[in-house]
């Protein structure tokens, strides 16, 4: 699927849908480049990504994306009852820079990221 996103001031941008394939930090409790760029390119103006939590009964995992080189720390938190609980998220990240974003993830092994749109 793709289509026009139009903003203020009349700008008009691509929307191009991707089913991209799963990807996982390599490492917890830290910010991680991820080279997005085979699939946007360098021109994107935004890259929507799509995380999955599963966290476990009682626990909370935190996860985010960001635009290469900031310096915010945005989290979003997935908190579970007394039960397993799976979240989804879609976040966007602002003109990533030569296709690069960052994600962070506190247990890779049960958070997974998807590419799954761009706007140029």
């Amino acid at each position: 699927m793709s289509g026009n996103i139009t903003g203020g001031g009349g700008q008009v941008l691509t929307f191009t849908e991707v089913n991209g394939s799963a990807f996982f930090n390599a490492n917890n409790n830290t910010w991680q480049d991820k080279d997005l760029s085979a699939t946007i390119g360098t021109d994107a103006k935004f890259a929507f990504i799509l995380i999955k939590c599963v966290t476990p009964s009682g626990g909370s995992l935190n996860a985010g994306v960001r635009k290469n080189g900031s310096a915010e720390n945005r989290y979003h938190l997935a908190q579970a009852g007394a039960t397993d609980d799976n979240y989804d998220f879609h976040l966007m990240v602002v003109e990533p820079a030569s296709g690069v974003i960052e994600t962070y993830s506190t247990d890779n092994s049960k958070i997974t990221f998807y590419l799954v749109g761009y706007a140029t």
